[in-house]
């Protein structure tokens, strides 16, 4: 009978020992105006895909402070949220961010990313589940006669969201 007792203790040790721990829940808004440039939109959209790779990938637990590979990533827009930043991502009621993250239950925070051709950068900045800003990363966009014109390579993206991933204020 001890044996058997025991036996159920190792076995069911490691399953307790995950109990709690969850992957991320985050949001990503593109900040930038709707007439934005196709290179723009397709920055975006390279972003949200290595996000996904990223945090889901072999780093987790390691580089970043979630324990699973499940990232749940809500791709939002801005305007019909209510919500307008200037271009360098500052907000003037950063109680809204609160309560549009808790509308769709997103509790890890959000992503906003700003594409600024004229200047020559990308930025992205991130907010925490209150609306607090926690860190502002400003990217230089690639020159005209690079291969990928006017926008990021890859290495600096991922080192970018490796950054962002990072300072997440993640709680299980």
């Amino acid at each position: 009978m001890k044996k058997l007792t025991l036996l159920l203790l190792l076995c069911c040790l490691p399953l307790a020992a995950r109990a709690g721990s969850r992957g991320l829940d985050i949001a990503f808004i593109d900040a930038t105006p709707a007439h934005t440039t196709a290179e723009g939109k397709r920055l975006a959209e390279l972003l949200v895909m290595d996000m996904k790779k990223l945090y889901s990938g072999d780093q987790v637990g390691k580089l970043f402070p979630w324990s699973e590979n499940t990232v749940d990533l809500k791709v939002l827009h801005a305007e019909p949220l209510g919500l307008s930043f200037d271009n360098l991502i500052n907000i003037k009621n950063p109680k809204k961010i609160g309560l549009m993250l808790a509308k769709n239950r997103v509790s890890d925070g959000l992503i906003v990313f700003y594409y600024d051709r004229t200047n020559g950068v990308a930025r992205l900045k991130l907010f925490d589940g209150n609306g607090f800003e926690l860190l502002l990363l400003r990217l230089p966009l690639e020159g005209k006669n690079s291969a990928m014109k006017y926008s990021i390579l890859k290495g600096n993206r991922l080192g970018a969201l490796a950054a962002v991933g990072a300072n997440v204020r993640w709680s299980p």
